[in-house]
């Protein structure tokens, strides 16, 4: 799954794409039935907080750590990144990117099996 057309997001800032990324992972079920409607819902909701890393990834300057500052334009992006600024951090917005895009990939694999 992807948004948009790969350069930041002109509709949502890093740090609402960040929470869309929380509550998408949030709300996947941890354990499901391979095969179940459940398990469809919960690779949906996995795969749209991967994608959304992504987005967020977007708003990293190439070059650079972190999402800059200023990348913060609405009030609920700003108040994800002032409670944790750390999280903007490159190469830990990858990982978290990297781990969603393996838990998609078991998923798929179990939903073959299945």
């Amino acid at each position: 799954m992807t948004f948009g057309y790969g350069g930041q997001s002109e509709l949502l800032d890093a740090g609402e794409w960040l929470f869309v990324a929380d509550r998408c992972a949030r709300v996947a079920p941890g354990r499901v039935t391979p095969g179940t409607e459940e398990a469809r819902v919960a690779r949906q909701q996995v795969a749209t907080a991967e994608a959304a890393m992504g987005e967020v990834l977007a708003f990293v300057p190439e070059g650079e750590d972190m999402v800059p500052d200023e990348a913060m334009r609405t009030v609920r992006g700003r108040s994800v990144y002032d409670a944790r600024p750390g999280r903007f951090y490159r190469d830990r917005l990858e990982v978290i990117r990297d781990t969603y895009q393996q838990i998609v990939a078991e998923m798929n694999a179990q939903a073959s099996k299945a």
